[in-house]
């Protein structure tokens, strides 16, 4: 923001806290518009911006924060792209010939609509085979040089129990083999479900995964938050409420009803087969 040059010249970084105006916040976003920064990267600068002159409103360094009567860009919803299940499955197939490790990955994804990042960050500790579940706490992220991989708790610090289908728990079945094969003991509870190498303590890159991911999916579209999308979809379209299907996917009521509120799903079959006319 602070290389933002607004309309009449001045620099958005060199204007003094206690001059700053919501004009000026105004401006900052047309010079984003106009220099084809998109509207989801402005309202990102925007919260940011948002927070810090609150912090500084709470330091007394301000009087008000300009930028609570700034008009942000707004968004335009569009229907989320969410693959076919025989899309699904015929990505999931291939990728299981090619990289059996990738084709269970996959699998839990789709069966479950886990963050890539939650995925990679499940520990054993955290799988119950027995009562067919996984505890999603945290995620694996990527820090940036000097920084390295970072495990964080979830979102708000929140955690959520996903039950597993059939086909989810004998995937993380044949993983546990695959590490006990390799180390010749049962995994700990500690070491990571989907590791990055023989070392089960130190996990998967998110970006190593997407990699072997784009290389098994070739010309197909569907990426592996697409996975995530369809496990959202199905659910919805089977009728399932906004309340539980955004409990599983560890979002909120409202996040998943703005996304995902244009698809005609079952409850809104049901209400224009009520004005069925007979011909």
């Amino acid at each position: 923001m602070a290389e933002a040059v607004l309309t009449d010249g001045r620099r958005f970084g060199d204007i003094r806290l206690s001059r700053l105006t919501w004009q000026d916040i105004e401006k900052c976003y047309a010079t984003f518009r106009a220099s084809g920064r998109g509207t989801e990267w402005t309202r990102r600068c925007a919260t940011v911006l948002n927070r810090s002159l609150e912090l500084a409103r709470k330091r007394g360094l301000i009087d008000s924060n300009p930028c609570k009567d700034a008009a942000r860009p707004r968004t335009t919803r569009s229907k989320p792209f969410a693959p076919t299940a025989v899309e699904v499955h015929a990505l999931i197939d291939c990728a299981a010939e090619r990289d059996p490790v990738l084709g269970d990955m996959a699998l839990v994804l789709a069966s479950t609509g886990m963050r890539k990042g939650e995925l990679l960050g499940l520990r054993w500790r955290d799988v119950d085979l027995e009562a067919n579940e996984v505890h999603v706490a945290a995620s694996i992220s990527d820090g940036g040089p000097g920084v390295g991989l970072v495990r964080k708790p979830t979102k708000r610090s929140d955690w959520r129990d996903v039950p597993l289908t059939n086909a989810a728990a004998a995937a993380l079945a044949r993983q546990s083999d695959r590490r006990r094969a390799l180390s010749g003991s049962d995994p700990g509870p500690s070491e990571y479900v989907f590791p990055g190498g023989l070392d089960s303590h130190i996990p998967t890159r998110p970006e190593s995964l997407s990699n072997r991911w784009m290389s098994i999916r070739g010309a197909s579209s569907v990426t592996l938050l697409h996975l995530r999308h369809f496990a959202a979809t199905t659910m919805l379209d089977a009728g399932q409420s906004y309340r539980t299907v955004a409990e599983i996917l560890g979002n909120s009521e409202s996040t998943l009803r703005l996304h995902y509120d244009g698809r005609t799903n079952v409850g809104k079959r049901l209400a224009i087969a009520a004005l069925e006319i007979e011909g």
